[in-house]
Formats: structure tokens, sequence, C-alpha cells
């Protein structure tokens, strides 16, 4: 898909935690990306950075879930100077994120605002009426970090399965512990699944590795780290 640049408007600031902002950018077109793919974003006097689409194709908006990192100043920036109506630089779109065809169930793994990309596939999905069986497990530290209820949602619409997976809450019921673990407690074998994991470097690369020891074929592992590298920042 060909990459190009445009000029977008900020239309929407939400906050959706403390640390994570809904961002949402108007342009004057309808720009073309696969469900999963990523967009650099530049405002004057910074540099291009890199965040994965939130909603689906077809209209004129891109929406992204941007975290606010503690050293970060463009994160900064945007938490708590960028404005409605100002005007940035998109750059895309970009990445080897998105659905692949296929018959096997699909498994999602997601940390933080990894999700973001995988809204973006889900909801593809959802629409399509595709009938593939989908498992999505969602990783985050607290409970306050499952800042969004769509997944529950989603159960409701498809053959979906959501699986939230809390790292450091004590008194937290569900499911617990580094998501990739939560997994390979209900999953027994993966060779009858296509993985697409995004989030942190360490938890792809984690889930990659312990996933293939149970079956999985590294032809039907997906991943995207990068909303987590300096480049974002």
């Amino acid at each position: 898909m060909k990459i190009t640049t445009n000029n977008a408007i900020v239309g929407e600031l939400t906050k959706l935690n403390p640390d994570v902002i809904k961002v949402v950018l108007i342009t004057d077109k309808k720009i073309n990306f696969l469900a999963g793919q990523y967009f650099d974003i530049k405002y004057k006097g910074f540099e291009y950075r890199s965040f994965s689409i939130a909603n689906m194709p077809g209209t004129n908006q891109l929406e992204f879930h941007i975290r606010l990192i503690d050293s970060g100043e463009f994160t900064h920036f945007i938490f708590e100077k960028l404005k409605l109506g100002d005007s940035v630089k998109i750059n895309g779109p970009k990445g080897d994120f998105y659905l692949r065809d296929g018959d096997k169930d699909i498994l999602f793994v997601a940390g933080g605002t990894g999700i973001a990309p995988i809204k973006s596939i889900i909801e593809g999905l959802i629409a399509s009426k595709d009938k593939r069986n989908i498992t999505f497990y969602w990783g985050v530290r607290n409970e306050c970090d499952l800042y969004s209820n769509l997944p529950k949602k989603w159960q409701q619409l498809a053959n979906i399965t959501y699986i939230p997976v809390l790292s450091e809450n004590q008194k937290w019921q569900g499911k617990s512990g580094f998501v990739h673990n939560a997994i390979l407690e209900d999953i027994d074998n993966f060779n009858n699944y296509s993985v697409y994991a995004c989030g942190p470097p360490i938890m792809a690369e984690s889930v990659a590795t312990s996933f293939v020891t149970k079956g999985m074929k590294k032809d039907h592992f997906y991943s995207d780290s990068f909303s987590f590298n300096s480049r974002n920042k």
C-alpha cells in the first residue's frame, strides 16, 4: 500500500485513563490502510513518532491510543499542550501487522496500548462476519489499565472469547501474572492458531519463544512492538 504524507487536524482528545489518551485525527480525504498498521505523526518542533491505528479503515479519521511516557517529551506534549484543531502531519500507512487469510483459529495477545491495532483488526472481523474462532488476551498491570469496555461487547457480537490478565493487582479475581504464562495455562497446543501479538518487545518475544515450544508455527506468528520503542516518546 502506498505511503503518503498528509495534513490532519486534531478532532478529539479523550483521556481513557490517567496515562492513556485517545487522539483522533481528521483528514480532508479517506486514508487507505490495512487494519493493524501504523502511521508516523509529526507536530512542529518534533520528529515523527509512530503509533498504531485503533479504528477500522474506510473513513477520513484515524484513532490512536497514546500512553504517557515519563521521559517522553512528545507524549507529555500531547497530554499537556496539544489542542483540538491543531494541525499535524501524518505519514503512512506502514507495518506488516495485519490480518492474514486462513482457516486457523485466531489468538490475539495485547500488552497495554497494544490493544489499539488489535481493536482495528477485531472490529473488521466483526464487520465482515468472519467465522473463525477468536481469543483475545489483554495483559495489563492494574485494573485501571483496562481502559476500554469494548472487548466485553465484542463477545456479544461474534465468536470472541476475551480474557484480561493483570500482573500487579493482588485483589484481582481473574487471570494474573504475565500474559503469556496465563495463556500457556489455558492452551496446551498452538498448532491450530494464528497468533497476533502487540505490546512491549519482551512480551512479544516471550510469546514467540514459549508458544513455538507448544506447537505454534513460526509462519503463523505476527508481532508488532514498535509502539513501545524510543521513537514514540
